[in-house]
């Protein structure tokens, strides 16, 4: 009788054991299973914040909001996180012109250049460029900002004299925002001059969209644009005997120039009027103008003379149009032309011109 009572309970013991054990067993798979999934959501977590804050990430996710028209939050975004020197309707049409032909997935970008901070992309849809990024860490460097920019070259600004105030979009440009660099004018760099020639302070800024609206402080203070570059020259306006002095100078070479594009000038007459071993010197001593039709005499009309800025003493830019008739017996031709010209004095006093840029040449 005791014998089968211990039989009985042993196999009870045995079964609580049994589910004891399993018990134990499903406890601990639970709470794996639970750790499991915190640890997974952790790291869930952790990739969707790094996926965010990652340069990547920060790319692709401002590259979803461009091409989901979200442009008024980009412009909000801009104004907290860059120095945004266009106004908000300019900002928030330049975005739409530029991306809301694409998808997100039409969309591949690659780095073009990386200068202190900033990294720049361009950015392609089909091998064609469709605009330029630049990226940049906040100043917790913990995550980036983007912003669509015009040229990640930008805009740079050469002042002269003591004109270091003057604004963009009434933005004041300052040495704060936009440390300058001390060098010669952009146009005089590659001449071997800079001993003679007045120093600048170069000012580069990028995120303008078109060209931008310069303003200043001082009436007296001009800006003139480089044609062959997104560069500006701003000082003071010429004095009335600098002015005069000025365009007696650019008519002449203007006038012997195109004399000597259509054969009515020697070479020897337009050297009187280069500095030499210039590239613009070398360009045009190897010029051919046989090709010109032959004519009975040539005249000029409608001069005007614009942009004009004094370069220190020892230098001057400005710009020429004209009409150019070209008269002969069977027919006559007007070249309706326009050139931007640079000059320096050379050792005997004398302008000499450093380079001619040709801005507008149509027949009529």
């Amino acid at each position: 009788m005791d014998r089968k009572i211990n039989k009985k309970m042993t196999r009870e013991e045995h079964i609580k054991l049994v589910k004891r054990f399993y018990k134990r067993w499903l406890n601990i798979f639970l709470i794996t299973l639970f750790l499991c999934v915190c640890g997974l959501g952790y790291l869930w977590l952790w990739l969707l914040n790094y996926e965010r804050n990652s340069l990547t990430g920060s790319i692709n996710a401002y590259l979803k909001q461009a091409t989901k028209g979200k442009y008024t939050q980009i412009y909000n975004q801009d104004i907290n996180n860059f120095i945004e020197l266009n106004s908000k309707d300019a900002y928030i049409e330049f975005l739409k012109k530029t991306y809301q032909d694409y998808k997100y997935s039409d969309l591949t970008y690659s780095l073009v250049n990386a200068e202190n901070e900033s990294r720049f992309y361009d950015v392609s849809a089909s091998g064609v460029k469709v605009s330029t990024i630049e990226v940049k860490p906040k100043s917790n460097n913990k995550s980036f900002v983007v912003r669509t920019i015009f040229s990640y070259l930008g805009f740079s600004f050469d002042v002269l004299a003591n004109q270091d105030k003057f604004y963009i979009n009434d933005h004041e440009i300052s040495d704060t925002n936009f440390p300058p660099k001390e060098t010669v004018p952009l146009a005089y760099e590659k001449l071997g001059l800079d001993r003679k020639l007045p120093k600048v302070n170069r000012y580069t800024v990028s995120g303008i969209v078109g060209n931008p609206a310069l303003t200043f402080i001082n009436e007296n203070v001009i800006a003139v644009k480089d044609a062959t570059t997104s560069h500006y020259y701003i000082g003071e306006k010429p004095t009335a005997q600098q002015q005069t002095d000025f365009e007696k100078t650019m008519k002449d070479v203007a006038e012997v120039y195109s004399k000597y594009i259509t054969k009515d000038a020697s070479f020897y007459q337009l050297s009187n009027y280069l500095y030499p071993n210039t590239d613009f010197y070398n360009i045009i001593k190897g010029f051919n103008n046989q090709w010109f039709s032959p004519h009975d005499s040539v005249e000029f009309e409608n001069m005007n003379m614009y942009d004009i800025i004094p370069i220190g003493e020892q230098g001057f830019i400005g710009s020429i149009s004209f009409d150019y008739k070209i008269l002969a017996k069977d027919a006559n031709k007007t070249y309706k032309n326009a050139y931007q010209l640079f000059f320096v004095k050379n050792s005997q006093n004398k302008w000499k011109l450093i380079n001619l840029v040709i801005l507008e040449n149509r027949e009529s």
